[in-house]
């Protein structure tokens, strides 16, 4: 396979592949896709957001804001704009997705220079190859996942749990010292009273 090719009087030019690492966590799975969509058409100020490697550093604000794009970012959406190519013949070898640089300014049928998202317009750097697997593995998936537990967890939250019984109380009698009397003055029957709980 060529590493260049015309896309609707588009000519693009394949960038060097590498692979990538992306822990199996859903989180770090959507984190990976977003530092994808950001390579196509570089949204900016996300570079935490799609740090896949360190998942596990976002508070609750940058984990909202990350499902937030996340939501935005539907792969759908790509590939009606033709910035997401569903084709397995122009992958390498071995990859399930590859990056494509768009090397002439004139505007293919179904690949735009510019989109529209969220209402900012933002320029389509590259295009992205992958394949059917690649979008389950990395999107569809791991949000479908996180979804099913934020809804548990709601679900949860309605259930009424009891409060715990009171401690039960037994009283016994136990020997008093009455320490502020002195020695000679103390009775050796007297008898105080004591509880124990549990």
């Amino acid at each position: 396979m060529s590493g260049n090719f015309q896309l609707n009087r588009m000519h693009v030019q394949q960038m060097d592949t590498y692979t990538v690492n992306v822990p199996d966590n859903d989180v770090a799975k959507l984190m990976y896709y977003l530092s994808c969509v950001d390579t196509v058409i570089n949204f900016k100020n996300i570079d935490k957001l799609s740090d896949f490697r360190n998942y596990d550093s976002l508070s609750v604000e940058e984990m909202t804001g990350l499902f937030e794009l996340v939501l935005l970012f539907n792969p759908k959406y790509f590939i009606e704009k033709g910035v997401f190519i569903i084709d397995k013949s122009l992958l390498p070898p071995n990859s399930s997705n590859t990056f494509y640089q768009i090397t002439d300014e004139r505007i293919g049928m179904h690949v735009s220079s510019e989109m529209l998202i969220g209402g900012r317009t933002v320029k389509v750097l590259k295009v992205m190859v992958c394949d059917e697997n690649w979008l389950l593995r990395n999107y569809f998936t791991p949000w479908k996942n996180i979804f099913e537990m934020a809804d548990r967890m709601e679900q949860y939250r309605t259930v009424q749990v009891p409060a715990p019984p009171p401690p039960k109380v037994i009283f016994v009698p136990v020997e008093k010292e009455r320490e502020s009397e002195p020695p000679a003055r103390k009775k050796k029957n007297d008898i105080g009273c004591g509880c124990i709980l549990f």
